[in-house]
């Protein structure tokens, strides 16, 4: 929104917070079109579903985001009785040392992969499956001003990344390979996994659903997660 870069990548949700806060924004469009997010645990150690969270310490990785959703997907869940603790992104650590017994943000695609390289066995509950509404985990986002005056070379950026995406559904050996070319100095191990866990998760193109903003700018409003109604018909758009 200030201007000090032209295109940046977010959640949907908290771009909503952040819009609800008067930040003049534009989502341009999505890398991946469902929940990345997670309610991160370790199995083995008494948790088997929601309800087993009663009394337990649930820790979060954004302020002003995943407190929020742990706050709602406690309340929808049931969850009455629960301490909440910012880990930031000392998820594995926090986990493995059972300073929380489990944590609102890691991705599906990456931090399981890392609990199990440790020889952890994580489990987690997809948040989506338990009451958060359906939403586009990464998007491209800009500021209104910048928008305004670089639409065409935005619009074919977005273009530009549905290509990448395709290539990617249809060659991932040589989008890999391109990746580590680029960053020689990546663990492979680590990512060749990562990577074979987000393919399924990109979405066809890079088209933004103004419904599925709506649902969430609702749901974001019952559940405390923003202070007055945003018009995201404003914010997303349409190509």
């Amino acid at each position: 929104a200030s201007g000090n870069v032209d295109l940046a990548l977010s959640y949907q949700p908290q771009i909503i917070i952040a819009a609800a806060e008067g930040i003049p924004l534009k989502a341009a469009g999505r890398l991946v079109g469902s929940p990345l997010t997670t309610l991160l645990f370790i199995r083995g150690r008494g948790i088997e579903s929601p309800s087993d969270l009663k009394g337990k310490t649930i820790g979060y990785t954004v302020p002003g985001m995943m407190d929020h959703l742990t706050e709602a997907f406690a309340a929808i869940n049931g969850i009455d009785e629960y301490t909440t603790v910012n880990v930031g992104f000392s998820i594995l650590q926090s986990l493995a040392s059972g300073t929380v017994d489990a944590v609102m943000g890691p991705f599906k695609n990456y931090e399981p992969v890392s609990l199990e390289m440790e020889g952890f066995d994580p489990g987690y509950f997809e948040i989506e499956r338990w009451g958060i509404p359906v939403y586009d985990e990464l998007v491209f986002v800009t500021g209104a001003s910048a928008y305004e005056t670089k639409k065409d070379a935005l619009v074919r950026f977005m273009d530009t990344i549905e290509k990448a995406i395709a290539f990617t559904a249809e060659r991932p050996e040589e989008a890999l390979a391109l990746y580590f070319k680029a960053v020689p100095d990546a663990p492979k191990d680590m990512e060749r996994a990562a990577f074979e866990r987000t393919l399924p998760f990109f979405g066809p193109d890079t088209l933004l659903d103004p419904a599925r903003w709506r649902t969430f700018a609702a749901f974001a409003l019952r559940h405390g997660m923003i202070q007055k109604e945003v018009n995201t018909d404003e914010i997303v758009v349409a190509r």
